[in-house]
């Protein structure tokens, strides 16, 4: 996708163009009898070079599909104000560019376009609203004055980091965050200060290449407050290893491994393997791990890792080669389920079948409340899904809460998902 004020791109008569983006871009073909589709551009796209979109074809009588989103920009008075309202989509973990939409003069404004999940945020005059998340309907965003973040970034000698990524999150419940902001920074005396933000709950990262990420900080950032932190960046530990070819075992110069990829990037630890497949991957924090790793001609794989304070050593990532004429796949070992943050629970969107949750009796549609006895409000969506993978052939208790609000307990099998 482009700014609104970017010219579309147009395939020709074989419906092919050619277009460049950053992997994990949104993509969205568009054409008068079909449905409209939006993807992400992800490492199967950037190691084949190509993407297929396919329309499904609308029938004869039947209209294009649309969603309106319709809303009102409230002052501090509830009076309905001018402002601007940032509208963007989010496919998966990306967000397409931001659309800009004016509201009337008595603060209401429609917007009108294909399915799916926006956020929306207002501002006017030093005033801004917090971001909301819909699929559609009424939406009313609130005014109210702007505050100011200002702090210092150290390391754990004292001395400030100089270049660094401050990332704001604003949190829409226990699971839920939305209206991700990266603001990157360059100071020799490590300090920042962001105005205007956008008052409500936020979770506060920092990251900087060569250290592992700051600890969340959740701040309740009252309008007009401006409010100081202080951030301590660690080294991390590191975890060394080597990339093989499944079957033959010989080693994948050039692989490349990293922290798995996410909405909140801002400094993504990443290494490429040398001669001998051999990496060292720094600045990762103790836990629960997901490393993503690929190599030309290999399925990419998405491997559960516990990292200790020690970090981790001798690991062995071996990838399937792609058959000739295939495209690569990703593999993973977990449960198989596509879960979506709903409140304080993660309802199960789609289960992979054959996959160990289906196996398991678990049913698309049930609400995921714990994980091996802890609650995902607890552990976050991150944390709830590290926690849902892990070895292969071990096994995990998941709590669901079905339709009828009664719960129960269920012990999956964690299988590999993959070709």
């Amino acid at each position: 996708e482009r700014e609104p004020a970017g010219a579309p791109l147009v395939t020709d008569a074989h419906g092919q163009f050619r277009f460049f983006a950053p992997e994990d871009a949104i993509v969205t073909a568009s054409h008068p009898g079909f449905v409209t589709r939006s993807v992400q551009v992800d490492f199967k796209v950037a190691a084949t070079r190509s993407l297929l979109l396919r329309l499904e074809k609308l029938p004869p009588d039947a209209s294009t599909p649309s969603t309106t989103i319709r809303g009102v920009v409230l002052d501090e008075h509830d009076a309905g104000v001018e402002a601007v309202v940032l509208i963007w989509r989010e496919v998966g973990s990306a967000r397409a560019a931001e659309r800009n939409v004016s509201t009337n003069a008595d603060g209401t404004f429609t917007f009108t376009t294909a399915p799916g999940s926006f956020g929306l945020m207002a501002r006017a005059d030093g005033h801004g609203s917090a971001p909301v998340l819909t699929t559609g309907g009424e939406v009313v965003l609130r005014l109210v004055p702007d505050a100011t973040l200002q702090g210092a970034v150290r390391d754990e000698q004292g001395a400030p980091v100089p270049m660094f990524s401050v990332l704001l999150q604003w949190k829409q419940g226990a699971l839920e965050t939305t209206g991700a902001r990266a603001h990157h920074v360059v100071d020799t005396d490590g300090a920042f200060v962001i105005a205007p933000v956008t008052t409500g709950t936020l979770e506060v990262v920092v990251a900087a290449a060569g250290f592992a990420p700051s600890t969340p900080q959740v701040v309740e950032l009252a309008p007009g407050e401006t409010r100081s932190l202080e951030f301590t960046l660690g080294r991390g530990v590191q975890v060394l290893g080597s990339v093989v070819s499944r079957g033959s075992r010989s080693p994948l110069r050039g692989a490349r491994v990293s922290l798995e990829r996410s909405a909140d990037d801002t400094a993504l630890p990443l290494a490429r393997c040398d001669e001998n497949g051999r990496f060292a991957l720094l600045g990762l924090t103790p836990g629960r791990r997901s490393l993503f790793a690929e190599a030309e001609g290999h399925d990419a794989r998405l491997l559960s890792l516990e990292v200790s304070s020690s970090g981790a050593t001798g690991l062995v990532i071996d990838l399937t080669p792609v058959p000739d004429g295939g495209t690569p796949q990703l593999e993973l070992v977990g449960i198989g389920a596509v879960l979506r943050a709903d409140g304080d629970v993660l309802v199960i969107d789609q289960l992979v079948p054959r996959a160990g949750g289906d196996l398991a009796g678990l049913a698309e549609g049930e609400r995921i409340i714990s994980i091996d006895g802890v609650t995902v409000t607890s552990l976050g969506f991150a944390g709830s899904v590290e926690r849902l993978r892990g070895a292969e052939d071990t096994t995990v208790v998941v709590e669901v809460r079905q339709a009828s609000g009664l719960t129960r307990r269920v012990v999956v099998t964690r299988r590999r998902v993959g070709r």
